[in-house]
C-alpha cells in the first residue's frame, strides 16, 4: 500500500483549518451573544429595576448623611451641612476645612 505524500498533507491542512475555523466561530459568536445578553440585562435592569427602587433608597441616604453629625455641642449653619453632604456623596475623608 503506497499513499501518495501530498494527499495526506492536503488531509491534515484540511483538518487543521476546519478545527481553526471552527474554533474560531464558536468563541466570536460566544462572544457576541455574551455582550448582547449583558447589555440586554443591562438596560432591562436600568430602565425598571433603578427607577422602582430609588424611592426606597433615599431614606438610606438621608441616614448615611445624617450620621456624619459632628460632636454635641458644636454650632453648625446651613453651608456646613451642604458641604458634608459633597463630602460624604464624592467619597473622601471628611477634613477640617471642610468643617471650618
Amino acid at each position: 500500500m503506497v499513499i501518495e505524500l501530498p494527499a495526506v498533507v492536503e488531509a491534515v491542512v484540511e483538518a487543521v483549518v476546519e478545527a481553526v475555523v471552527e474554533a474560531v466561530v464558536e468563541a466570536v459568536v460566544e462572544a457576541v451573544v455574551e455582550a448582547v445578553v449583558e447589555a440586554v440585562v443591562e438596560a432591562v435592569v436600568e430602565a425598571w429595576w433603578r427607577p422602582w427602587w430609588r424611592p426606597w433608597l433615599q431614606p438610606l441616604r438621608f441616614m448615611r448623611e445624617r450620621s456624619l453629625q459632628p460632636p454635641s455641642g458644636w454650632i453648625i449653619g446651613e453651608p456646613v451641612d451642604v458641604q458634608l453632604t459633597i463630602a460624604a456623596d464624592v467619597g473622601r475623608p471628611l477634613l477640617v476645612k471642610d468643617i471650618a
